[in-house]
């Protein structure tokens, strides 16, 4: 394209991307760029626009020029497609960034984010270390995000892809939860709304809350 040409500054190429190369065509554009180029024009395209074109993008194609984005905009780019409700596409797009970018996006998503994307992501022992590895808090707003939406399907299969220790952190962060949401666990259980591992968390969960006598947090 043109308008992507190496022979255009980089701002004059970004300010006629936006506003005369659509979304789509961006992305099959982006597909045959080198990597240096590119760089030079994500960093001066808006987020808005970078959104639409990772929904159009094949990430198999166009790894070399994903990997470029530095991982605080990748975030950004991955917090506003969740915020539209693009999951599939940050399913994908997530597929193709750098360890560090993918870190950075789990660290902006919300519970219920997580939930959505998780049963829609290409899975492997590397991916299931990296979210092993988020935080408690994000242990929290999972649960809560399951249980105020009653996600019990997409929960099922998270809990299904945690590893030992993420699993075993699940189980104490449900045990320190509020009652209210370990009956909305339990009440899915009853109804044999869980899968074999939810399941299992939570009774490990409510065995530790009884043995430890503690109260629930929040």
């Amino acid at each position: 394209s043109a308008v992507c040409s190496s022979d255009l500054p980089g701002p004059l190429a970004a300010k006629l991307a936006e506003r005369f190369l659509p979304a789509p065509l961006a992305a099959r554009v982006a597909e045959l760029l080198e990597p240096g180029k590119a760089g030079e024009l994500i960093g001066r395209l808006s987020t808005g626009y970078l959104a639409d074109v990772a929904v159009s993008l094949d990430p198999s194609r166009a790894r070399a020029v994903v990997a470029v984005i530095p991982p605080e905009r990748v975030a950004r780019i991955g917090h506003t497609l969740c915020g539209r409700g693009e999951y599939a596409a940050m399913a994908e797009f997530a597929s193709a960034v750098t360890d560090e970018a993918l870190v950075a996006v789990l660290d902006v998503a919300s519970g219920r984010d997580l939930l959505e994307i998780a049963p829609l992501m290409s899975w492997s022992d590397h991916l299931e270390h990296l979210v092993d590895g988020v935080p408690d808090d994000k242990i929290d707003d999972v649960l809560r995000a399951a249980a105020d939406g009653q996600l019990w399907d997409a929960s099922s299969y998270l809990l299904e892809r945690l590893g030992p220790r993420a699993r075993h952190r699940a189980v104490l962060r449900a045990a320190a939860a509020p009652d209210g949401l370990l009956d909305a666990f339990r009440a899915a259980d009853e109804a044999g709304q869980l899968g074999t591992s939810a399941s299992a968390l939570l009774r490990e969960a409510r065995r530790r809350r009884t043995a430890s006598g503690e109260p629930a947090v929040g």
